[in-house]
């Protein structure tokens, strides 16, 4: 009688694949605990947590199925391609499949699963030490407990998803072909149609992928345009001018909160009481001062950026160019968040990805890193380290210290990301 089962080669594909299944198993565990331990209402039972998407995204959806058209008879904050993302939820809900809040969460759930499909291929190809690899895993699995308020409940998963497979994309396809260049671009489009913050990258992403421009520039020129219009010529048709409706959003938001900015303000304020907070935003006359300065040192950093990152490539020939764009990436949000006005919790869930797919050139090196990034996620995403009210240094308390804590990771993660802090990978 022959053998069903052939035991010894399945024992051989699991220990070749041990990897994969084990990562797999630990992606799973984490994301059916993150799924059914939400931070808004949930079958009833009411939580504390706020959610953008119980307080905003379920509204704008169903705004639109009673005929309001975004940007064009109400505003709306995000660019075209969330959308779709807020408006399939509703959709399904309406088809009698569970309801808008879950819908929502489980459909970031799915995306993330294709996320983390080619981050496990990514750290397979860039991590020859198993302990590297499994580092990179347990960093990328805690992130979302320690951020559970936050991790299924924005499109920022969705927004830093689709930069990290345009990044994966340049390392897996072939550079030389057409169309592969057409799905780096389309992919780095959708991150700028899902939010605006990456709309600069294009420019440095153009020149770092060009080895040779007398060569290449033309084709990858048209691969960049082709992959615009397959993103965007659809929302341009559509919409037209009024997607600028978006950008007159932002610039007419206040002084948020948790931003940097915001944080000089807090503590002007304290000597001088001359601002006014509310609605976790600042108003007042040093405001406005603070809220153009913002506006100047974002522009100054962004082109700071850019400067390094040409220096960069032109100086270091042997960098390979996946590696310059991920840092690249990497210290242009760290400055976005550093200079901007508004800066939410769910924006260091960009950077969790940038650092787990990083190649990092030793454990040591990997270490240090991950850590700064569990650092942000603690002190940004969470209460945990809650000190008390009582006076440190007058007029200062203990609180005031918390807040203190949460910018400096940020700079030393961009500082060293500026070392050679990488791996040596064959382009």
């Amino acid at each position: 009688m022959k053998k069903i089962i052939n035991w010894k080669s399945i024992i051989i594909w699991v220990k070749k694949n041990k990897f994969i299944l084990l990562s797999l198993i630990l992606f799973l565990l984490v994301r059916t605990f993150i799924l059914l331990n939400p931070p808004a209402d949930y079958l009833g039972v009411p939580r504390e947590g706020y959610s953008d998407v119980t307080h905003f995204y379920e509204g704008y959806a169903n705004m639109w199925w009673y005929g309001l058209t975004p940007y064009l008879e109400h505003l709306f904050e995000y660019p075209p391609a969330a959308i779709p993302l807020i408006a399939l939820p509703l959709a399904v809900d309406l088809a009698g499949v569970g309801f808008y809040y879950l819908n929502y969460r489980v459909q970031i759930f799915l995306i993330e699963l294709v996320i983390y499909f080619f981050i496990l291929k990514t750290l397979k190809k860039t991590f020859s030490n198993p302990f590297q690899r499994y580092a990179s895993i347990i960093f990328y699995n805690l992130a979302p407990i320690i951020a559970n308020g936050f991790w299924y409940d924005g499109i920022d998963l969705a927004f830093s998803g689709s930069l990290i497979l345009a990044l994966i994309s340049y390392l897996f396809l072939n550079k030389q072909k057409f169309i592969h260049k057409v799905v780096f671009w389309s992919l780095f489009w959708l991150s700028v149609a899902i939010k605006f913050v990456t709309f600069p990258l294009f420019f440095l992403f153009f020149i770092i992928k060009n080895k040779n421009f007398k060569k290449s520039f033309k084709e990858e020129f048209i691969a960049l345009v082709t992959g615009f219009l397959i993103i965007w010529a659809v929302p341009l048709a559509v919409f037209r001018s009024s997607l600028s409706v978006a950008l007159f959003f932002h610039a007419k938001r206040p002084l948020h909160a948790s931003s940097f900015p915001a944080f000089i303000i807090y503590t002007i304020n304290h000597f001088t009481n001359s601002e006014v907070f509310r609605n976790l935003e600042w108003f007042g006359p040093l405001t406005q001062k603070a809220l153009f300065l913002s506006f100047i040192f974002l522009g100054v950093t962004t082109v700071l950026v850019s400067f390094w990152a040409i220096m960069k490539k032109i100086k270091d020939k042997q960098i390979n160019p996946y590696t310059l764009m991920l840092k690249t990436s990497l210290i242009y949000l760290l400055a976005f968040m550093m200079t901007s006005k508004i800066i939410s919790p769910p924006f260091h869930i960009w950077t969790t990805l940038l650092l787990t797919v990083f190649p990092y050139k030793n454990r040591k090196t990997q270490f240090a890193f991950l850590l700064l990034g569990l650092w942000t996620l603690i002190l940004n995403t969470t209460n945990i380290v809650k000190l008390p009210e009582t006076i440190m240094i007058y007029p200062f308390t203990w609180q005031y210290l918390r807040h203190i804590l949460r910018f400096p990771p940020l700079i030393l993660i961009a500082f060293l990301m500026m070392k050679k802090q990488e791996k040596f990978i064959k382009s």
